[in-house]
């Protein structure tokens, strides 16, 4: 009903945490926003965690006799909207709908972590916060900076660039509002986020055209080394603020405006899909603080800054060094330096970029945008690395 096509549910909970499962990622269930009600999102939560009841016998019976042991759950996406079917008007409905659901829950399995959507509303977040705040383990907010709902015309690269700066001001605008409600320990999901808004006009009342357009989100074309770069800015912002960001969902995963794009004869991994392997594979557990300094790329009439940077470390002495190039046109030469740390002759650099800032995947030219891996020596001991323009890059020492 709110988005006028029909789902089979053919891909339902038992697929997809057979799917985490197969990726080795831990499962985030949500909560159908305002339609049904906390009865039936706690019986959801019987049905994956529980080993009595009658859920928890359905379970058994669809062939998994042993609870999934779901960790994740929300209680609702942007309640606080007019998109949905049955939004909440008011601070007030929206706490009582957290707090009576995450009761539910509660009630189920006490050691589920219950995360709440938030609108970075001061108002908002004192009466939920009033209301609901013992059963809330995180609250979240998103981000699609490139906003397509209603016009397909996505962003060019330039534009693109400047827009790569929003996530980090949304993280410093939530933790500002968090601190000004008391609530500074206070985790942040982001638990949906994208550089390019999903395409479906009037989606409120669509015409058998509109919902046709929706297939105009599976254009290869759409997703450029822009796309890796703004992914490789929002992630290392979450570096920087690793102490507060619970977890980060990039939104959808496959086909639409996902890291992977499927067809009959096979997948197309889009350039997001480099970045994500890039930093989980080549980035270190543990955040360290950075400071960049560089100069600015000139962008809109303003300038955004032409390096973003974060350094990350792990148990055996690894540095690893994430770091964006913004610059459409021109290499960049960096300087690494580590206080206190004398850096080896070598390193390890993996870089994510393609022939042109609008360089794209797709069937008939699958790896035009890449991940590619080289042995660096550093000239005399002087830690210096080019950047190719437009990348994201990890060195690794």
């Amino acid at each position: 009903k709110a988005w006028r096509v029909e789902d089979p549910n053919t891909f339902g909970t038992d697929e997809f945490i057979k799917y985490c499962r197969a990726v080795g990622a831990e499962p985030y269930l949500c909560g159908s926003p305002t339609v049904g009600d906390a009865e039936e999102l706690s019986n959801w939560v019987e049905y994956c965690n529980q080993t009595a009841g009658r859920w928890a016998r359905l379970r058994a019976a669809n062939g998994s006799q042993k609870p999934f042991g779901v960790k994740f759950w929300s209680v609702g996406n942007e309640n606080y909207g007019g998109a949905d079917v049955g939004a909440v008007n008011s601070p007030q409905q929206f706490a009582e709908l957290a707090r009576s659901r995450g009761e539910m829950m509660w009630r189920v399995d006490r050691s589920i972590q219950i995360v709440v959507p938030f609108n970075n509303n001061e108002e908002w977040g004192r009466v939920l916060l009033r209301s609901a705040r013992p059963l809330i383990s995180a609250l979240a907010v998103h981000i699609y900076s490139d906003e397509l709902w209603q016009r397909n015309e996505p962003a060019p690269y330039l534009a693109c660039m400047k827009k790569s700066l929003e996530p980090e001001v949304l993280l410093i605008k939530t933790r500002g509002v968090l601190h000004a409600i008391g609530a500074d320990k206070m985790p942040i999901a982001i638990d949906e986020w994208n550089l390019r808004g999903w395409h479906h006009p009037r989606f409120w009342d669509p015409t058998p055209a509109d919902i046709a357009a929706r297939d105009r989100n599976d254009e290869n074309q759409t997703y450029t080394c822009a796309d890796a770069v703004y992914a490789g800015c929002f992630l290392i912002a979450c570096q920087r603020h690793a102490d507060r960001v619970l977890m980060a969902n990039f939104a959808p995963i496959v086909n639409v405006r996902g890291a992977i794009y499927t067809h009959q004869q096979g997948i197309v991994l889009r350039p997001t899909y480099h970045v994500f392997d890039l930093m989980v594979n080549h980035a270190l557990p543990i955040a360290v603080r950075t400071r960049v300094e560089c100069g600015d790329l000139p962008v809109d009439g303003g300038k955004v800054p032409m390096i973003d940077a974060s350094l990350t470390t792990g148990p055996k002495g690894q540095y690893a060094l994430t770091a964006v190039n913004r610059h459409d046109r021109l290499p960049v030469e960096i300087e690494i330096r580590v206080a206190g740390a004398a850096l080896p002759d070598t390193a390890e650099l993996w870089t994510v970029t393609g022939p042109q800032p609008d360089s794209f995947n797709d069937v008939g030219h699958p790896a035009d945008v890449t991940l590619r891996h080289k042995t660096i020596r550093w000239a005399g001991g002087k830690p210096l690395v080019t950047l190719p323009p437009h990348s994201v890059s990890v060195v690794r020492f």
